[in-house]
């Protein structure tokens, strides 16, 4: 008995198929006909046999009781009919329409079905059908292959190039396509996101038809440098034909209000070395280049610019700042918004801070508030030090002027000596000062970090060339020395 009841649900393949009866829909193959020649199967065709309401599937994609294709993940799953065919191989293109979250299970029809999860394409042949003693059918014979890319034709677009302001955007093109092509973005410049906009999306909760109205997406970002650019943007289908488009987009422009002299002078304080102010005049642009340089870990949360008239310090959030910002890197600051005020009685732009030793001072600005504010104008310029004297230095620290025009500058000065010699510039983790001397007996601070990657550098023996970035402490009330790196001095 046991043997009997099993046999009663064998399918049986070896019949002839029994189609419905006639059916207005077209085949997939407009030339194709019921009665034209069976086809050869596609290479990598797979026939599986799935019972209704069973556990057979195909990647998850099941036969419900109720003769409806029905999906593990129906999120993930759209199917759609292309109409009766004579085979698999009449199915040879990817509709635009008719999309849909169900369709029913027909004898002799072809279907496409696409994965969300995996982005696959699968065509599909209902090729048989399996009935037990009462003539029910159970379960279906299924030819199938995936991944299925369709016509090897290349991708038409409604536009082969977009143009876009310094700001930057979204923008959209379309297919012209009469069928779906598959494509990945093969390249496309680092400062353009494309994405390829899935071919299947919900209008009104059953009916997929995404392709005809949406396309490839292109996001740029904004322009931070005053140079305009252009970029190619490759699309290539599965079949490896190339479509191409042209990206383009304007520079940014931001015209100099001060020089970065003028921008001390007008915040400037002699009263009061705790203070800060919200530069809310609009625009208060300054440019220059960079001549300072975190790498080395000697200069900390801060960048330094300097123009032909002065130097000025930022107070930033971040580390590895030369990363994006080089010594020599022409930049264009925007100052809006910033606060420009002191910290130690050096002059900084940064962020307002209540300082519990410092009273109202100058803190970080968040990194991506500064970036916000940068124009980058070009790359790789010469920056050579100022050739100063620490005579002249430390005259200049007694004036308003002297302070404005020294403090945060690039200095070099020459046949000077370490008053202490063959010692370690600083100890790990601790701040030091060592003091160089000139012929006159004028003495200098040079100040390094313990945690500056060069603090174990000893101090040379003889007379030396020595540059790096001059900041005046109020507390100390002395110049300080900011070496940059191990190429800071050099021996005579």
């Amino acid at each position: 008995m046991v043997k009997m009841k099993i046999l009663k649900y064998i399918f049986i393949f070896l019949l002839p198929i029994i189609f419905n009866g006639c059916d207005s829909d077209e085949p997939n193959n407009p030339d194709n006909t019921t009665n034209s020649p069976i086809r050869q199967d596609p290479e990598q065709t797979i026939t599986v046999s799935i019972y209704k309401n069973g556990e057979d599937n195909i990647d998850g994609l099941f036969i419900g009781a109720d003769d409806y294709f029905t999906f593990s993940n129906p999120a993930k799953w759209f199917i759609c009919r292309v109409g009766k065919i004579n085979d698999l191989a009449d199915i040879i293109e990817i509709p635009t329409s008719k999309w849909s979250l169900r369709e029913k299970v027909q004898l002799g029809y072809g279907y496409i079905a696409y994965n969300r999860n995996t982005e696959t394409f699968y065509r599909l042949y209902i090729s048989n059908s399996a009935k037990d003693e009462l003539g029910t059918i159970t379960g279906y014979q299924i030819k199938y292959s995936t991944p299925f890319y369709g016509i090897d034709e290349p991708i038409v677009l409604t536009q082969t190039s977009a143009s876009f302001d310094c700001d930057g955007g979204t923008t959209e093109i379309h297919y012209k396509n009469k069928s779906i092509i598959p494509v990945v973005v093969s390249s496309a410049p680092d400062w353009c996101e494309v994405s390829i906009g899935i071919p299947l999306n919900s209008d009104d909760g059953d009916i997929y038809d995404y392709y005809n109205s949406h396309g490839i997406s292109i996001i740029v970002n904004k322009n931070m440098s005053s140079n305009p650019r252009t970029g190619i943007i490759e699309l290539s289908t599965k079949f490896g034909k190339v479509t191409e488009i042209t990206v383009s987009q304007e520079g940014k422009s931001l015209p100099v209000t001060t020089s970065i002299l003028n921008l001390k002078k007008n915040y400037w304080n002699d009263n009061d070395y705790s203070c800060s102010t919200i530069i809310n005049s609009s625009p208060v642009v300054i440019r220059g280049k960079v001549i300072s340089s975190d790498e080395c870990g000697n200069i900390y949360k801060e960048l330094i610019i300097r123009d032909e008239t002065s130097a000025i310090s930022f107070s930033i959030n971040a580390h590895n700042i030369y990363t994006n910002y080089k010594i020599g890197d022409d930049i264009t600051i925007d100052l809006s918004g910033f606060s420009i005020g002191r910290y130690k009685g050096e002059l900084q732009v940064g962020e307002p801070m209540i300082h519990v030793s410092y009273g109202n001072s100058i803190s970080f600005l968040p990194y991506e508030k500064f970036i916000e504010h940068v124009i980058y104008n070009s790359s790789n310029n010469e920056i050579k030090p100022v050739i100063t004297t620490i005579n002249e230095l430390n005259s200049a620290k007694s004036t308003s002027d002297g302070l404005q025009k020294w403090q945060s500058q690039f200095v070099q000065l020459n046949g000077v000596a370490f008053e202490e010699k063959n010692v370690p510039l600083a100890s790990y983790g601790e701040a030091t000062n060592r003091y160089i001397i000139d012929s006159n007996g004028h003495r200098l601070a040079v100040h390094t970090s313990g945690y500056a990657n060069f603090y174990s550098q000893r101090t040379p023996s003889g007379t030396i060339n020595i540059s790096g970035i001059i900041h005046f402490n109020s507390q100390s009330g002395e110049w300080n020395l900011i070496l940059i790196d191990t190429n800071s001095f050099t021996t005579i």
